[in-house]
Protein backbone atom coordinates (compact mmCIF):
# COMPACT_ATOMS: atom_id res chain seq x y z
CA UNK A 1 0.00 0.00 0.00
CA UNK A 2 1.04 3.55 -0.55
CA UNK A 3 1.60 6.04 2.20
CA UNK A 4 -1.97 7.20 1.77
CA UNK A 5 -3.27 3.72 2.53
CA UNK A 6 -4.63 2.91 -0.91
CA UNK A 7 -3.41 0.22 -3.28
CA UNK A 8 -1.57 1.16 -6.46
CA UNK A 9 -3.63 1.48 -9.62
CA UNK A 10 -0.77 -0.03 -11.59
CA UNK A 11 0.68 -3.53 -11.45
CA UNK A 12 4.41 -4.12 -11.08
CA UNK A 13 4.44 -5.50 -14.62
CA UNK A 14 2.86 -2.33 -15.99
CA UNK A 15 5.44 -0.21 -14.15
CA UNK A 16 8.34 -2.22 -15.56
CA UNK A 17 6.88 -2.10 -19.07
CA UNK A 18 6.27 1.65 -18.88
CA UNK A 19 9.87 2.30 -17.77
CA UNK A 20 11.18 0.07 -20.55
CA UNK A 21 9.03 1.96 -23.05
CA UNK A 22 10.58 5.26 -21.94
CA UNK A 23 14.07 3.82 -22.22
CA UNK A 24 13.64 2.07 -25.54
CA UNK A 25 11.46 4.57 -27.40
CA UNK A 26 13.65 7.64 -27.02
CA UNK A 27 10.46 9.65 -26.49
CA UNK A 28 10.12 12.19 -23.67
CA UNK A 29 8.54 10.97 -20.45
CA UNK A 30 5.70 13.47 -20.90
CA UNK A 31 4.78 11.98 -24.27
CA UNK A 32 4.93 8.36 -23.07
CA UNK A 33 2.86 9.20 -19.99
CA UNK A 34 0.24 10.96 -22.12
CA UNK A 35 0.02 7.95 -24.44
CA UNK A 36 -0.39 5.62 -21.44
CA UNK A 37 -3.03 7.88 -19.91
CA UNK A 38 -1.12 8.58 -16.73
CA UNK A 39 0.66 11.36 -14.89
CA UNK A 40 4.12 12.27 -16.15
CA UNK A 41 5.17 12.79 -12.52
CA UNK A 42 4.29 9.19 -11.67
CA UNK A 43 6.15 7.81 -14.66
CA UNK A 44 9.17 10.00 -13.92
CA UNK A 45 9.32 8.62 -10.37
CA UNK A 46 9.26 5.06 -11.73
CA UNK A 47 12.10 5.81 -14.15
CA UNK A 48 14.14 7.34 -11.31
CA UNK A 49 13.43 4.34 -9.07
CA UNK A 50 14.55 1.99 -11.83
CA UNK A 51 17.78 3.96 -12.18
CA UNK A 52 18.43 3.73 -8.44
CA UNK A 53 17.82 0.00 -8.62
CA UNK A 54 20.60 -0.31 -11.19
CA UNK A 55 22.94 1.58 -8.90
CA UNK A 56 22.04 -0.59 -5.90
CA UNK A 57 22.69 -3.84 -7.70
CA UNK A 58 21.06 -6.21 -10.10
CA UNK A 59 20.00 -8.73 -7.45
CA UNK A 60 17.41 -6.42 -5.96
CA UNK A 61 13.79 -5.91 -6.88
CA UNK A 62 12.69 -2.31 -7.18
CA UNK A 63 9.01 -3.01 -6.64
CA UNK A 64 8.17 -5.46 -3.95
CA UNK A 65 4.53 -4.55 -3.62
CA UNK A 66 5.26 -2.49 -0.53
CA UNK A 67 4.09 0.76 -2.00
CA UNK A 68 5.54 4.12 -2.76
CA UNK A 69 8.77 5.09 -1.08
CA UNK A 70 9.52 1.59 0.16
CA UNK A 71 12.79 1.35 -1.77
CA UNK A 72 14.38 -1.81 -3.04
CA UNK A 73 13.66 -5.19 -1.60
CA UNK A 74 16.30 -7.93 -1.44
Amino acid sequence: MSRLGRPSKFSDEFKRDAVELVRSSGCPINQVARELGMSHKTLRSWVKAAGRRQLWGRGRVWWGGQGRGAGPVA
